[in-house]
Order: C-alpha cells, then structure tokens, then sequence
C-alpha cells in the first residue's frame, strides 16, 4: 500500500504530521516553498517534498498514493470524491490532529464534521468530546496515537533545545523564570485574551521574567493593525520575544517555567511538563461544568487586574502551584493516554486500511 503524509494547511500543522512522517518513515509532501523552508530548518534532518499544488494533481495523487494522512476536512469533503469520480479510484485518508483542544465543544457536527474512514486521536479526552458533540458517530476506525509529538521531542531533544536556545534575544537573563505566554484567535465560540491583556501583562511582568509570547497566527490574519501594533511596542521591552515562524512547540514549553493561557491547545501540551499554569477566561465560562473551559482546572484563574496587580499575582500563582499537580498529572493521562511504538501504530493504521481496501474491492466487484 502506497502512502503519504502531505501538508497544504497552515504552518503550525507541520508540527502534528512531521513526527508522523518521521517515525513512521513515511514520504512527506508539501506544497509551498515557505513549508518547505520550515521543516528543514526547524525539524530533525528528514526527506521532504515540494511539490506545487498543479503538480499535485488529483491524476496525480490517484497514480501515486493509496492512503494519505492529512489534518484538513476537505481532502474528504473535495479530493476523495473528485478522485473517486474521475479515476474510479476510492483514495483512504488518515485524519491526522493538530492539537488537543476544547475548542469546538459545542460543534454542530452536521455542519462542521465529516464523515472520516480513520482518525487519530491523542486520548480519552479527545474521544469524549466528539462523543459529547456528536461527532464520534462519523469516524468509522477512530485509533489512539499517545503524545508521538512529545515522544519525537525528547528523542531529538538536543537538536531542538539549542536550535530555540539561539533564537532567543540576549536580553533574556537565565538567572530569571521564564512565562510563556500562548493566546489563541477569536473563533466562533471562544474570544481571544490578546488583544486586551498582552500590554498591561508584558510592560509589568517582563520586570522580573522572561517572556515569551506565541500569538494564534489568526490573530495577524484577522485583526493585523492592532496585532503588529502590540508586537511592536512589546519588543520595545526588555527580555520579551514573539514567536513566529517556528513550528515545533515542545522546545518551547521545556524552556518555560509557566504557562499563560486562554483556550489554546498549547495548555495541553504543556501538562507534560507538570508546571505552573494560569488562565484568561475572556469568555466567563465555567470549567467545572463548560467543556470550553475544562483545561483551566489545572492551574489558576487571572482575576480582572490593574495595573501594578501582575507581578504579585504571577508571584503567588508561582509559589503555590504545586497544587495544582495531581490534577495536571491526572488530565494529561486523560488527554493523553499511553505512548505508543510509532512503528506498531503504523502497522494498526496500515492493516486497518487494506480491510477497508478490501471492503471497497468486495462491493465494487
């Protein structure tokens, strides 16, 4: 069975299909030079692609591939059925996460979900959400992965803390902890803590930390004025530096000491690390009874604060946040179950796929 792993999506998916390729010794495609750039420079040395989308034709797809991973909905919605009608060919795709994430709780999943052959999952928690908004019922062979992301870290551990080491400004003190700071964009359901939080957080708290900020690159797609103008007269500030460009997030939890957040799949990524947590909650809502909202009982909530309130509040939040471990540790297990062999869930995926070849040959025939 011949296939791929192929990115078209934004950039911050290179990091869910990378570690798939990799360590699933998988070719790996993508279609614009900027990815291409990326993943050569930002990732462990692996054989990558380019192949501009008129080459990746639906022609030539169907000649060359018989499952695809992907993290995009429309290969299902647009690629499959096109290729279906124009070779005859049932092309099987593997759908692929790009992150953890309560966002979509309240997803009406027949408008939004798509009827999926094979889906990875990362846990219990992933699985339960779709359970809970309906959209478990269209994934025909949903198979659970384990953190791989985390796993593909720690094992080129090395290559990628000095590769983010030297892309931090002078100005950080290593004497001082470092905040990392990961606000997510306005979607439907939940509004992003940016825009009215990063000034007042950065000018006060970069007094006595090191800070990162890692915006939602929605956030300069949708509101670009003001999301270059907050960059701006951030990096005017001493020991502040905004992420951009560089996929890989593991690197960039294990360099932080704590974690800022609202409603971003970073948190969940960060319970690796069993550290400080605090949440924005701009939407008010409820993480002992709202699914939108269920990461921020592993941290502290950031009441409304005025200016001169940051720095003794991050002080306090620090200090006792131990805790707040056993509900880290239990929600990671649940988000992320066991590790798996990247190489046995290759062989699931791949045995799943020829029977599901098989069940296609049987009513074609």
């Amino acid at each position: 069975m011949k296939a791929a792993v192929i990115h078209t999506a934004p950039d911050t998916h290179l990091d869910h299909l990378v570690p798939l390729a990799a360590e699933m010794q998988l070719p790996f495609i993508v279609s614009d030079s900027h990815s291409l750039d990326l993943v050569e420079h930002c990732y462990p040395k692996m054989e990558v692609s380019l192949l501009d989308p008129y080459d990746l034709s639906l022609s030539f797809i169907a000649d060359s591939f018989d499952l695809i991973f992907q993290t995009g909905r429309f290969w299902a919605v647009q690629i499959v059925p096109q290729i279906e009608l124009l070779t005859g060919k049932r092309l099987l795709v593997v759908f692929c996460p790009h992150g953890n994430s309560d966002k979509k709780y309240s997803v009406d999943p027949s408008h939004y979900l798509v009827w999926q052959q094979i889906a990875l999952l990362y846990g219990e928690q992933m699985r339960d959400l779709l359970q809970a908004t309906g959209g478990y019922s269209k994934i025909a062979h949903p198979l659970f992965t384990g953190n791989f992301r985390y796993q593909f870290y720690r094992k080129h551990q090395q290559f990628y803390d000095q590769l983010f080491n030297s892309m931090l400004p002078s100005s950080f003190d290593t004497a001082l902890p470092t905040l990392l700071y990961a606000p997510t964009w306005d979607d439907e359901e939940n509004p992003s803590s940016f825009f009215e939080n990063t000034l007042p957080l950065i000018k006060e708290v970069s007094a006595e930390w090191n800070v990162i900020v890692k915006p939602h690159p929605f956030l300069k797609e949708r509101r670009p004025a003001m999301a270059f103008y907050i960059q701006a007269e951030c990096e005017a500030t001493e020991r502040v530096f905004f992420l951009d460009d560089f996929p890989p997030v593991y690197p960039v939890l294990a360099r932080s000491d704590a974690y800022l957040g609202d409603y971003s799949s970073v948190g969940y990524d960060f319970l690796a690390f069993d550290r400080t947590m605090l949440f924005l909650n701009p939407g008010k809502l409820d993480p002992t009874t709202c699914l939108g909202a269920r990461l921020h009982c592993c941290g502290e909530a950031v009441p409304p604060l005025k200016q001169g309130e940051w720095l003794p509040f991050l002080r306090q939040a620090h200090q006792t946040s131990s805790r707040f471990a056993p509900i880290r540790q239990e929600t990671y297990r649940y988000a992320f179950g066991e590790e798996r062999c990247p190489l046995a869930l290759k062989q699931q995926i791949f045995a799943t796929a020829r029977h599901l070849q098989a069940q296609q040959s049987a009513i074609h025939y």
